[in-house]
């Protein structure tokens, strides 16, 4: 099974590595900066147990940094993203979707297999199936149609957002995200990357992220550009395949996930958490960087345990680390 890591170094306009790496990171403190670094190579570490082929898409510096400082013995490296935007932190991985001819599995940073591992693909595979996220789908889409954007999906033009149920809204989480109906997924990926690489439209995103906070349950206005283009992406990233899947399969036949058995319950962070647990799969999301008492104490137990499983690996990440 192919395995992909793609990493865009889109925070600083620099080439001084250490810089890049203590500006990398889900928060300024130590602790946040620790469990960023240290995710990525438990990422890499848990998966590549299961398949020799484990790619890496990035820029010259992202190289240099987990392949030279950190030595992260990937497969094969693409130098894919030296020249895409980097002001939109997720179309490196978009790139990334678009360039595949093989079936794959791209894994996040902040994931880690520490025990279940996919034995085979299937058409598509995510994290999890969900509407779970819908007020969040139901503004981007907003946003979307209340400005004149050129070469919006017309999967999207056909919603009628005023008569959807919140199951319309269901999405594919891309914590994990590939599988073998590459047709269907670079179909995406292109829509994708047409609508964000439009001259018309970045304009209009640069204002748009600049000034508008998406009103979600975790997104605050002193954080709106970032809460903001990350719905945007979303929207097009996990919201758009399964309205392709729904359209080519008629269904949800072929479409599998790590967390979610029944595509008919409405998966919920509860659900979220205790499948996690039970399979050892971790996908940090919100507690890399949330302040409250049970976020800094699971960061405090994932680098303990770091340490403790890998302790040669801290200790070369930490070296790095100011």
């Amino acid at each position: 099974m192919k395995l992909i890591h793609s990493f865009l170094t889109n925070t600083v306009d620099s080439t001084n590595i250490n810089q890049v790496i203590n500006a990398k990171n889900w928060g300024d403190t130590p602790n946040k900066k620790r469990v960023y670094w240290y995710c990525w190579a438990w990422s890499f570490l848990s998966a590549s147990k299961h398949s020799n082929q484990f790619e890496l898409y990035t820029d010259s510096i992202g190289a240099d940094i987990l392949c030279g400082a950190f030595k992260i013995p990937y497969s094969k490296v693409n130098l894919l993203f030296d020249n895409l935007d980097r002001k939109y932190m997720y179309l490196g991985k978009i790139k990334t979707y678009s360039e595949q001819t093989e079936p794959f599995l791209h894994i996040d940073g902040d994931v880690v297999f520490r025990d279940y591992f996919p034995s085979s693909l299937p058409n598509l595979y995510g994290q999890h199936y969900s509407c779970w996220l819908y007020s969040l789908y139901q503004n981007a889409l907003i946003l979307l149609f209340n400005n004149n954007f050129e070469g919006v999906p017309e999967e999207f033009k056909q919603l009628n957002i005023l008569n959807m149920k919140k199951s319309d809204f269901s999405y594919l989480n891309a914590g994990v995200f590939g599988g073998t109906d590459l047709k269907l997924i670079k179909e995406c990926a292109d829509k994708t990357l047409l609508f964000f690489e439009n001259d018309v439209n970045k304009k209009m995103l640069d204002d748009l992220f600049d000034n508008f906070p998406v009103l979600t349950f975790y997104a605050d206005n002193s954080k709106s550009s970032i809460f903001t283009q990350t719905a945007m992406f979303s929207l097009f990233e996990e919201f758009l395949p399964v309205l392709l899947y729904k359209q080519k399969y008629k269904g949800l036949d072929g479409l599998k996930t790590v967390l979610s058995n029944n595509f008919e319950e409405d998966f919920t962070g509860e659900m979220h958490s205790i499948k996690s647990s039970e399979l050892k799969y971790v996908h940090l999301m919100d507690l890399k960087r949330l302040e409250d008492e049970e976020a800094m104490s699971y960061r405090r137990r994932f680098i303990k345990k770091f340490r403790e499983e890998y302790p040669e690996w801290a200790d070369r990440i930490d070296k790095y680390l100011s």
